[in-house]
């Protein structure tokens, strides 16, 4: 089974993370919210752990060019989501968990739809592409588990919180690839993919429109900022009718 960008293998995958995003939602939501909390940091917990194993085979498959352990490090942006996760659900920090539900899942669901080429044209189930999707997989199921299972409820006023988050780690892992190459502990050093990275399309296409490091970035941002946008329109309705409703049922009273 062969994965090719949108083949059927790759539709497969992304709608068998649309269904474990239902599977969660079905199978949790009756349980008592610190025991959903708790499943949750189990599972990010267990994608951490699935994630070294992961880079152990990617270490040692022959076919994959390139792989240095200092390239390989937990730093790239789905890698730091899965410790954010954690942090957030467990400190409940607003904050935290509005970049876990918008940034996390939309983050991870782009790296699925738009993977790296050494991710494509090899058989789904060799362990780079196991690891891969899968690590990815769950990124976005418990990144839509935090608002199915309302650990978090979406709003306008948490979106600056995310935009102010993702601009400081892109700015921080930047000075960590600028360091790591400067002191010549890996030239190639390119997480969160600063300077770019040739094959995947997407990044491509934001290069052509500002072609300097880090800052060609920016229609990230917006493309975070207007889908969170349209994430949180319709909790903001319904919040906006049930006031409606509520203040009717004064004025009768």
């Amino acid at each position: 089974m062969i994965i090719e960008t949108f083949n059927l293998v790759h539709i497969g995958v992304l709608l068998l993370t649309a269904a474990l995003c239902v599977v969660f939602w079905a199978v949790l939501r009756q349980f008592p919210q610190r025991k959903k909390e708790l499943i949750l940091v189990g599972v990010c917990v267990c994608n951490i752990v699935f994630f070294m194993v992961y880079k152990i085979i990617l270490s040692r498959d022959p076919t994959f060019s390139g792989f240095t352990w200092w390239t390989e490090l937990p730093l790239q942006f789905c890698n730091i989501t899965m410790f954010v996760y954690i942090v957030g659900i467990l400190t409940k920090k607003r904050q935290l968990l509005a970049y876990c539900f918008y940034a996390g899942p939309l983050g991870a669901f782009l790296a699925l739809a738009a993977p790296d080429p050494a991710f494509l044209g090899i058989s789904v189930f060799a362990g780079r592409c196991v690891g891969f999707y899968g690590t990815h997989l769950l990124i976005v199921v418990v990144g839509v588990s935090m608002c199915t299972l309302k650990l978090y409820r979406p709003r306008f006023k948490d979106l600056p919180w995310v935009v102010v988050i993702m601009f400081c780690l892109a700015a921080f892992m930047f000075l960590v690839n600028y360091i790591f190459r400067w002191t010549g502990l890996e030239p190639n050093a390119n997480y969160f993919y600063t300077f770019g990275l040739p094959g995947n399309g997407v990044i491509e296409m934001m290069r052509g429109w500002t072609d300097v490091d880090f800052l060609y970035l920016w229609p990230a941002v917006l493309l975070v900022a207007a889908v969170s946008a349209l994430e949180t329109l319709p909790f903001w309705l319904s919040d906006r009718r049930k006031t409606v409703k509520v203040g009717k049922g004064r004025q009768i009273a």
